[in-house]
């Protein structure tokens, strides 16, 4: 199934019809009426689909991972440490050098020490820690930005807590 959406395509998985943009998810071309499945519907003999390395959401838009682990699209875009590639069937590079310090770190949403957190990036002096997926379901400010020049250019996540969401990005 294809549906438009801000001219980037929308496609829904024909088994577990999770919705992915085509960019975000990596598809290269549009099926054009073939049934179109996802990377963990698209594996043989998998009835549920595979934990993500970091949070505890069940389903989604999930992508194989440089450790043979799975990962949410959106955990890893938000996450510094990853690079994210989803058109290559490994999408999400750099999983061995994710920072011990983010798998300590406790949600402070779903309070379920499982997974890698994020933390508010409005000051030094917030420590909110939270799942990627647990603050976009809360309706926390997750957004890509221009990247200041000595990071290089390009995009960058940003994300901040309920009470920096409010102050700074309601």
């Amino acid at each position: 199934m294809v549906e438009e959406y801000d001219e980037n395509l929308m496609l829904q998985c024909d088994r577990c019809r999770v919705s992915v943009h085509m960019d975000c998810y990596g598809v290269t071309q549009h099926p054009d009426g073939k049934l179109w499945l996802c990377d963990v519907c698209r594996l043989p003999g998998v009835s549920r689909p595979p934990p993500c390395m970091l949070c505890p959401i069940i389903g989604g838009a999930l992508k194989r991972t440089d450790t043979e682990q799975w990962c949410h699209v959106a955990c890893a875009k938000w996450t510094p440490e990853l690079s994210l590639d989803p058109t290559q069937e490994v999408a999400i590079c750099n999983a061995a050098k994710l920072a011990p310090d983010r798998f300590r770190l406790l949600c402070y949403l779903c309070r379920q020490p499982y997974g890698g957190c994020i933390q508010c990036n409005a000051t030094k002096g917030c420590r909110a820690s939270f799942h990627v997926l647990c603050a976009a379901n809360a309706g926390f400010h997750l957004a890509m930005r221009e990247a200041t020049a000595g990071a290089g250019g390009g995009l960058e996540a940003v994300n901040f807590c309920r009470a920096h969401t409010t102050r700074h990005h309601a």
